[in-house]
């Protein structure tokens, strides 16, 4: 006999909603029961379908209903084998991405799991939500950088497009000039012909050479135009292909950025729900890292409760200014690989002497502030 949806541990009610029913199945499930959810937001309908379904109702029959009819075939294939063998079995579809098939089977048919191995596949859950969530941050960082480099290769490509059309302009005078030489050349020739044997032919054959010179000249001033031009166009072309593969490069990011925003609606949800250790109103100093990750570093610290500081590291007006945010902060994040030995030494020097809290991080990356961060909260938490 299976357990039924209603007599499940209420800790695990949210990841079999959000899991195994799609928004489009659990909107369908509120409005099949007569409630209105035109003007209720994703979230909204998450928790009510989670309310309803807490004790035995006609809701609650109805989503046990469905979810055993939707993962019947794996039902049937999974629900004897023996609980040692569940791990396995788990860690197998967690790899394929495919989660909800064995959280249900876990949760309804499996009597015999440890409360150990029930932990581990709430645990799953919950640490994948972070990890896509630390994925979404990833990919919002390369799509700013490529959204970059999109710019400055739109800025040459629009110079280069300008400088394009002086050359054809410049080549158009050119071949207005040499048609100009080409039409007296051959008034010349005819007008030697006539006086080959005048007296004048001497001086004539003498201004011919001249203008022959000319032309020469004007010829290879036109094949050096013409060469810039076929550069130009070449290297037109290859930014316009590098341009659309920067755009192609864009769609698949925002794509990707899209998707990763959509799984992660509840994570991020689940994390405010969640957010017990904060730094409480704490002044955090952070010397050094990397200036253009500033505003990431501010928004971590005040995302989880703190007051932000902020030195760079360089000592320019001696020891003074980083001797009173020391000394006026709560805790000092001072990342090693992006700063000054002087900042490091001095940061530890006078921690210790006033026995402030202090973390020399390895990297200034966002993910290792985050952490550290993390860390802080739990510690005044505890």
């Amino acid at each position: 006999m299976c357990t039924k949806k209603w007599d499940i541990d209420q800790l695990l009610h949210c990841p079999i909603i959000g899991m195994c029913l799609t928004m489009s199945e659990q909107r369908q499930m509120l409005r099949k029961v007569g409630l209105d959810v035109k003007h209720m937001s994703a979230y909204a309908i998450h928790c009510k379908l989670i309310e309803e379904t807490l004790e035995n109702s006609l809701l609650a029959r109805r989503v046990d209903k469905t979810l055993n009819r939707k993962y019947r075939k794996e039902i049937a294939e999974w629900r004897d084998r023996l609980p040692d063998e569940w791990q396995t079995v788990w860690e197998h579809y967690l790899k394929q991405g495919d989660m909800g098939t064995l959280l249900w089977l876990a949760t309804t048919y499996k009597k015999g799991l440890s409360e150990e191995t029930l932990v581990t596949i709430y645990g799953d859950i919950h640490m994948l939500m972070y990890t896509r969530l630390q994925q979404h941050w990833g990919m919002v960082k390369r799509f700013t950088r490529v959204e970059e480099e999109v710019g400055i290769l739109q800025k040459k490509y629009f110079a280069l497009r300008k400088q394009l059309k002086h050359e054809r302009k410049a080549l158009q005078r050119v071949e207005k000039e040499n048609n100009i030489y080409l039409q007296k050349i051959r008034t010349l020739s005819a007008e030697n012909e006539e006086l080959e044997h005048n007296q004048q032919a001497v001086l004539l054959q003498v201004e011919n050479e001249v203008l022959q010179n000319r032309l020469g000249k004007v010829a290879e001033k036109l094949q050096n135009r013409t060469a810039a031009v076929e550069q130009s166009k070449n290297e037109k072309n290859r930014l316009k292909e590098r341009l659309a593969e920067q755009n192609t490069l864009i769609k698949d990011m925002q794509a990707e950025i899209e998707k990763l925003l959509f799984e992660n609606k509840c994570a991020e949800r689940r994390e405010s729900e969640c957010s017990a250790c904060e730094l409480c109103n704490r002044k955090v100093l952070f010397v050094g890292g990397m200036t253009k990750l500033r505003s990431f570093y501010r928004q971590l610290v005040t995302k989880m409760g703190g007051v932000f500081e902020y030195h760079d590291g360089y000592k320019y007006d001696g020891d003074a200014t980083l001797s009173h945010l020391i000394g006026r902060s709560d805790v000092i994040l001072c990342p090693v690989d992006v700063n000054s030995h002087a900042a490091c030494l001095h940061v530890k020097k006078y921690c210790k002497k006033w026995d402030k809290p202090y973390y020399m991080l390895h990297s200034s990356s966002v993910s290792t502030v985050y952490r550290t961060l993390t860390e802080v909260a739990d510690a005044y938490c505890n």
